[in-house]
């Protein structure tokens, strides 16, 4: 039972970072139908924008932190508006393809500028204390991951009761509707592709100091599980982005645990293929999609 809970909660961790893209990757496919391979990258480079200002500049834990998340958002800009933009009436293959171009091209001039080595960055609490959960130690940085979601979650919830996010809820609906209220459809565009990058910047800057920083990071580590979260909630729900990445978190720690148990290697990677390629051949509108 110790064992379980201790599985769960840094399921519960992992989850949240899982959670936190697969939010990215709903907002902006929510309101342009565009599944945003690139949106990995975006946490990667708010990881190495933390460890930059923090560790090599020398910047306070929090000054570090809003400039790498500030980074990420202003990243996320760039693409739109060089890549996405001059794509919108391109077919959705062809704006899918782009982003995972995006992806390997941010890769590629991460490892160009600063190599392959492994970075290790600074966790805010010093010396990186701990506590023992049945027998695993659980540090109060991956604590912290979770309440950023919590954070992100509640402020998510007020912003879109708020006139510009109907308008950005509404504008995947009704897009010549919005036009004729004298909204611009091309300015909510620029603002969710920077919501989505401030996020993940979030994400990157949190979630770095618990393990080690590479170029490719979060591609790596959380892009499918992410999008296996985003396509629990069906794409178009924010709380199912929420909840779908937080069920694929738990699952894949509490599976990989007991398989480690049982001797069998690698099962916390084929868990969320097995999980994905369930959802969409039995629900593939997704177990919680609805409106949100």
């Amino acid at each position: 039972m110790g064992q379980f809970i201790s599985s769960l909660l840094i399921g519960v961790v992992t989850g949240s970072i899982y959670a936190l893209l697969a939010v990215g990757l709903v907002l902006i496919f929510k309101t342009q139908r565009v599944v945003n391979f690139a949106q990995a990258e975006f946490a990667t480079m708010g990881a190495f924008g933390f460890y930059a200002f923090h560790n090599l500049g020398g910047l306070g834990y929090a000054a570090a932190a809003a400039l790498a998340v500030l980074g990420s958002g202003l990243l996320a800009l760039v693409v739109e508006r060089a890549v996405i933009r001059p794509l919108r009436e391109a077919r959705d293959v062809t704006v899918f393809v782009a982003t995972a171009g995006v992806a390997l091209f941010i890769v590629s001039m991460t490892l160009f500028v600063g190599d392959a080595n492994i970075r290790q960055v600074e966790p805010l609490f010093a010396g990186n204390p701990e506590f023992t959960l049945s027998g695993l130690p659980i540090s109060y940085q991956q604590l912290l991951v979770i309440a950023v979601l919590a954070v992100v979650a509640v402020l998510l919830t007020i912003f879109f009761k708020l006139p510009i996010g109907r308008a950005l809820l509404a504008v995947s609906r009704e897009p010549f509707a919005v036009r004729l209220a004298g909204i611009s459809t091309s300015r909510l565009s620029m603002l969710v592709w920077v919501l989505a990058g401030l996020i993940a910047g979030l994400a990157g800057v949190f979630f770095a100091p618990t393990t080690q920083v590479t170029p490719g990071l979060f591609t790596q580590l959380a892009l499918f599980p992410a999008l296996t979260g985003a396509v629990l909630g069906g794409l178009t729900s924010l709380p199912g982005a929420v909840l779908g990445g937080l069920a694929v978190g738990i699952v894949q720690s509490v599976a990989s645990v007991y398989a480690t148990n049982l001797g069998v290697p690698g099962p916390d990677t084929a868990i969320v293929f097995i999980i994905l390629l369930a959802v969409l051949f039995f629900r593939p509108e997704g177990l919680l999609a609805r409106e949100a």
